[in-house]
């Protein structure tokens, strides 16, 4: 069975799952129709968010050769809440789930983790598409206008830190924790960047 197509059966499982299927997915005030704000994932998230895709007849370790896990943060965005009110930070993460929802696959996974960051999984993708996909976020992100509550529009960069399904091993608490340091790498190095890993020419 392809990917997509197994990708599929998450709409016929429970609503955990149902909560996970991108185009389905809101980071804002759900519209009609759609599920809501971004599911928090518990304890041990990508563990719990491997388990659901298994349930859904999905297995990345057996029928996912490769694959790309990452973490998204807003760079600034307490600074972007303090200088334009919390509703406009509102806005701006809505703005983000409609980059992400047009530029991700049904059978891609954005999840809230923890308080700002964002998990995202994208099955089925080797490690020089994710990074191109990933910039194409972070760009279109840095070039979309938000409009502010107040008056005219702000906009917001992202930091992204990524990790490889194979090249950075194939334990799936590891690839997060990988991800993880690689998004503050990002920070670190001046944020408004992806960083993954260094692949051999």
């Amino acid at each position: 069975m392809q990917l997509e197509a197994r990708a599929a059966r998450f709409a016929a499982l429970g609503e955990p799952v149902r909560l996970l299927i991108v185009d389905h997915l809101s980071l804002g005030d759900a519209a009609p129709g759609e599920l809501g704000a971004l599911v928090h994932l518990p304890s041990n998230h990508l563990a719990f968010h491997l388990k659901v895709l298994r349930e859904a007849g999905l297995d990345p370790v057996r029928d996912v050769d490769s694959m790309v896990v990452a973490m998204l943060d807003v760079d600034h965005f307490k600074k972007f809440n303090d200088t334009h009110g919390h509703a406009a930070g509102d806005m701006a993460l809505k703005e983000l789930s409609h980059v992400l929802r047009a530029a991700l696959r049904r059978s891609d996974v954005v999840a809230r983790y923890g308080g700002e960051e964002i998990l995202l999984v994208l099955p089925g993708t080797d490690i020089d598409r994710g990074m191109e996909k990933l910039d194409e976020v972070r760009v279109q992100v840095g070039l979309t206008d938000i409009a502010l509550p107040r008056g005219g529009t702000a906009r917001i960069t992202v930091s992204i830190g990524v990790a490889g399904f194979g090249i950075d091993g194939r334990d799936v608490n590891a690839l997060l924790d990988i991800a993880d340091r690689r998004l503050y790498q990002a920070k670190d190095a001046g944020r408004n960047r992806v960083i993954g890993p260094v692949v051999a020419a």
